[in-house]
């Protein structure tokens, strides 16, 4: 891959880590690893405070060889981050022999920290794969998107067959129909996508569980579970509905 890519991924998942953990939080992490490594190399500190700072910036890194679609995948930096900016506190705490009340203000500071980041509207309540890429405001797209509220999560072996519903992608967990079918009534999930092409079945083989997916008559063999709602323009895929069970309904 060219280092140029690899540039252009690494600046587009450190936008994710803006949506992901917050401006505020993203600014003093960086900060915080600028004044660890000044401390370092003016013999003022050691090299493993730097360690939760460089594992971020590592994992960034190796993220940008592979992906910068799945913002999620971000927000698993954001303790790592916290860590690093707490570090530095406590070391500026040290070097200015501030007073333990002075030391309690910034453990406040830490604290609020946290809850700044954990209460964000676009924090960690949202790591759905919300990136959707433009090709995918198809024919196919708009049919699907006819049906449903854009935006709305969806079971599907591929991020891209959730995208090209208009929906945002839930892992298809690899189990039997009717499991899928609780499991999507207790986490919101009512839709599912069935692609039928021989990329998406030859991954459905290694879902052990899920013979199922390979059915092209599941409405009819299941009708109790869910109902059909659209097919793509070439047929190959089918979106369908969860039904409510008879408890929900009433």
């Amino acid at each position: 891959m060219h280092p140029g890519q690899v540039a252009a991924r690494f600046v587009t998942n450190l936008g994710h880590a803006r949506t992901s953990v917050g401006i505020g939080v993203l600014l003093m992490f960086f900060l915080a690893v600028a004044a660890g490594a000044w401390r370092v190399a003016t013999k003022h500190g050691e090299i493993y405070d730097l360690v939760p700072g460089a594992f971020v910036l590592g994992y960034l890194v190796a993220l940008a060889l592979v992906s910068d679609l799945i913002d999620r995948y971000v927000f698993v930096t954001l303790p790592f981050m916290l860590v690093q900016v707490s570090v530095e506190l406590s070391r500026l705490a040290g070097l200015l022999s501030i007073s333990s009340r002075r030391i309690a203000v910034l453990t406040t500071i830490q604290v609020a920290l946290v809850g700044v980041a954990l209460i964000q509207p676009h924090g960690w309540q949202d790591v759905s794969l919300s990136t959707r890429p433009p090709i995918f405001d198809s024919t196919e797209g708009r049919e699907f998107g006819a049906v449903l509220s854009y935006g709305s999560p969806v079971f599907a072996l591929s991020p891209m067959d959730a995208y090209a519903a208009g929906g945002k992608f839930r892992i298809l967990p690899n189990d039997e129909l009717s499991k899928v079918a609780g499991y999507g009534r207790k986490t919101g999930v009512e839709l599912l996508v069935v692609r039928h092409n021989p990329d998406s079945l030859g991954e459905a083989e290694l879902h052990d569980r899920a013979s199922w997916y390979s059915d092209r008559f599941l409405a009819t063999h299941y009708p109790d579970l869910l109902e059909w709602v659209a097919s793509s323009p070439l047929g190959d895929a089918n979106l369908y509905r969860f039904r409510r069970v008879e408890a929900e309904a009433r």
